[in-house]
């Protein structure tokens, strides 16, 4: 019994081995490709994007920078004047300084035309304020021509630091009638803290039905005390203006 159980191992054996022979020896058969039928495809028409607005800016602008006032807008001439007397042609002009500070260290010229435009004769007028509120007057004469228009240009002048400034006001007019020589008289108040030295005074008629200006006279008071009155008197030798001037101003020389 133990032989013929030796003797079938190696056919158990060789029956295994054959059996590894023939599974890797065979090959499964290729698989069939169906052919593959390729679709068609449709392109959608792409519709464009809106257009993109911009953000606004979250910023604010600066606001626009002011300019700082110039002397020359502050300053105007609210009249002119050309008449003639026997021997020679006024001319000169009213001022005006409209701002509210005073101009100071004030140079005028004052320059006269013909009907042809040719410059007659000029003057330069110096003063060391116009105050605000205040006429301001330039009177001067030639002999030269006949003119007929007037021009006034401010060539110097700065607006005063001070805060506080005074007055020169008139006070007390009187019209003294006389056949040869008449005269205006009155006085002025200064409320300036300080004594001024040459202060002008200015009569100044118009025509009634016009307003033009036909006739100035003029007077100077050497000195002005702080918070004093001092008295002037005007000579009147225009027959045409034998009464009660119009307007009458002080002023700086």
């Amino acid at each position: 019994m133990k032989r013929l159980l030796f003797l079938a191992l190696p056919v158990v054996a060789l029956a295994a081995c054959g059996t590894s022979t023939d599974i890797t020896a065979s090959k499964a058969p290729a698989a069939t490709q169906q052919p593959t039928t390729q679709q068609p495809t449709t392109e959608k028409p792409t519709t464009p994007a809106p257009p993109t607005t911009a953000p606004k800016p979250t910023t604010t602008p600066a606001p626009p920078t002011t300019r700082a006032p110039r002397v020359s807008d502050s300053f105007t001439a609210t009249d002119t004047f050309i008449y003639p007397s026997s021997s020679y042609w006024y001319f000169g002009a009213v001022l005006a300084n409209t701002g509210t500070k005073p101009i100071q260290d004030v140079q005028i010229d004052v320059e006269a035309y013909d009907d042809a435009g040719r410059l007659v004769d000029s003057t330069t007028d110096y003063a060391k304020a116009v105050l605000p509120g205040v006429p301001y007057v330039i009177k001067t004469f030639t002999d030269v021509g006949q003119p007929t228009r007037v021009e006034v240009k401010l060539t110097r002048g700065s607006f005063s630091p001070s805060a506080t400034w005074g007055a020169l006001e008139i006070a007390n007019l009187n019209f003294e009638a006389a056949r040869y020589s008449s005269k205006v008289t009155g006085e002025i108040h200064s409320t300036f803290s300080e004594d001024q030295d040459y202060v002008q005074v200015f009569a100044i008629w118009k025509d009634p039905g016009t307003g033009a200006i036909i006739a100035v006279d003029e007077t100077a008071v050497d000195k002005v005390y702080s918070g004093q009155v001092s008295a002037f008197s005007i000579g009147v030798f225009d027959d045409n203006v034998q009464r009660m001037p119009d307007l009458v101003v002080a002023q700086f020389g």
